[in-house]
């Protein structure tokens, strides 16, 4: 399986990966790593939502 990134996944990535230790976001990461971070957790859910509906032709919601 290939992946592809956006540019926004990307840029975003790059703000947050320098502050990932261990898969977690070290405590003492900037907001703007913490904002960065929360931001990509929500395209992949939106992906995924998405990905879903399409799939199954039936909202992810309910």
């Amino acid at each position: 399986m290939v992946l592809r990134y956006t540019e926004e996944e990307l840029a975003l990535a790059a703000i947050f990966e320098p502050y990932l230790e261990a898969g977690k976001l070290q405590e003492n990461a900037p907001q703007a790593a913490k904002d960065a971070l929360r931001r990509y957790f929500e395209m992949i859910k939106e992906h995924r939502r998405k990905v879903f509906e399409d799939t199954y032709g039936w909202s992810y919601e309910g």
